[in-house]
């Protein structure tokens, strides 16, 4: 090591040798005042750095000096999306190859408050992909593709029951007009294929006069969140008889977390992926125990606050499958859309809310595909209900009238056909 380290300086020229002394060597030899190199780094070297590169790549006063000064003269948001100056877009192209360079000549740090050296992946680690250039989805809904099955929504989730000429009170504690969560978890497509919900969520809100504005007006509202899980065989009836005593109210049961630093065609098989995921088998919930483990069966892509870059006017949201489901079925995702085929080219798995406005935001899967699955995975699918019936809006804060609360848990039987059970509890107001 030390004739290695004497070759090296002999190999210097007197200025780069007046540059090693003065800043490197007193690291090397423990003699540096400041231990944390971050506190010496030389900032005002790579602002410098920043600013000659932009330059470099064509950025110029008379150009675009008059456009950069004008461009968001009138504007008083300053952080909602906007047009940038052009000095700025050089100036993100500068940083991240600034950062680029740092990255190659610099030991990763994961946490600011450890010393421990990290492995350094990629730059989703340090949060800085601005732009998602696999999404090319836009407002939603977006386009309808020729292979995504038509549903008649309003037809098989319309809930009417407002009973008009009742208080508020009467509507509430009524649990008999409940729809039944079967019709929000299996749906039946035009060409007659059933597909099943992963994931999904359904609300019905009695409807205003025309003349009234929404938020003026104490207004009945019902709504069903359907969450699934696979649970391996030889547990299924322990896991859903422990299920059926449960009251699932709090969303106590694990969950999956939207991702913002992975890019939707990345979606499930890269490193930027792998380095968040985590294996999703647990018997875990919040203060509770899981008679087994059991996996939660849908993801969900977010794009970040910083991707808006004009191209949209909102965030894309996307519900996936969970990475469980796509590798141990074998699909892909074609268009980067939320679309999930099997080897035959066939629709298996996908999102009908990114393609239809009057559709539920959820997961849907082929049922003749899942239940292929489980059966030769030896898996089992089970589902927990979480639902409410409650006012809102008008004056009123709160719920002082109470509410109710709706649960439940249901599971495919030997024949392939929904069952379970729903509960409903009226709740008090305590204000």
């Amino acid at each position: 090591m030390k004739k290695a380290y004497a070759t090296f300086e002999k190999s210097l020229s007197k200025k780069q040798k007046t540059f090693f002394d003065r800043e490197i060597k007193p690291f090397l030899d423990g003699k540096a005042k400041i231990k944390d190199p971050l506190e010496c780094f030389n900032t005002g070297l790579a602002q410098r750095w920043v600013f000659n590169r932009v330059v470099q790549l064509g950025w110029s006063q008379e150009l675009h000096g008059q456009f950069d000064r004008y461009v968001n003269y009138n504007r008083i948001d300053r952080f909602r999306h906007k047009p940038e100056r052009i000095g700025k877009k050089y100036q993100w192209i500068a940083l991240h190859e600034l950062l680029a360079r740092i990255s190659d000549n610099f030991e990763f740090k994961e946490e600011s408050w450890t010393d421990i050296v990290g492995k350094y992946e990629g730059p989703w680690q340090l949060n800085v992909r601005d732009i998602d250039p696999s999404c090319i989805l836009k407002e939603f809904p977006n386009t309808k593709p020729e292979n995504v099955p038509n549903f008649k929504w309003d037809v098989q989730n319309q809930y009417s029951a407002w009973y008009e000429n009742s208080s508020h009170s009467t509507w509430l504690k009524n649990s008999r007009d409940l729809p039944d969560p079967r019709k929000s978890i299996e749906f039946v497509d035009e060409q007659g294929i059933s597909w099943i919900a992963l994931e999904g969520f359904i609300g019905w809100q009695e409807e205003t006069p025309p003349e009234e504005e929404k938020c003026n007006l104490p207004t009945r509202r019902l709504w069903y969140m359907i969450k699934s899980y696979v649970a391996r065989v030889e547990d299924k009836k322990k896991v859903f008889k422990w299920a059926k005593r449960q009251h699932f109210m709090g969303r106590w049961m694990p969950e999956s977390h939207e991702f913002y630093n992975v890019c939707l065609g990345e979606y499930p098989w890269t490193c930027a992926f792998l380095y968040y995921h985590h294996d999703g088998w647990t018997d875990e919930a919040r203060d509770k125990k899981i008679p087994a483990k059991i996996l939660v069966t849908d993801d969900q892509y977010l794009s970040s606050d910083s991707s808006i870059d004009c191209s949209t006017s909102e965030l894309i949201n996307v519900k996936l499958p969970a990475k469980f489901i796509v590798d141990e079925m074998a699909l892909t995702q074609n268009y980067v859309d939320g679309r999930f085929f099997d080897k035959d080219g066939n629709l298996v798995v996908f999102d009908p809310g990114v393609f239809d406005g009057n559709a539920p935001r959820g997961v849907l899967i082929r049922k003749d595909k899942l239940c292929d699955f489980l059966k030769q995975k030896e898996y089992a699918l089970f589902w927990i209900l979480l639902g409410e019936k409650n006012i809102i809006g008008g004056a009123t804060i709160g719920q002082p009238l109470g509410w109710l609360e709706i649960d439940g848990a249901y599971t495919l039987d030997e024949r392939n056909r929904i069952i379970g059970i729903k509960r409903s509890s009226f709740k008090k107001s305590t204000n």
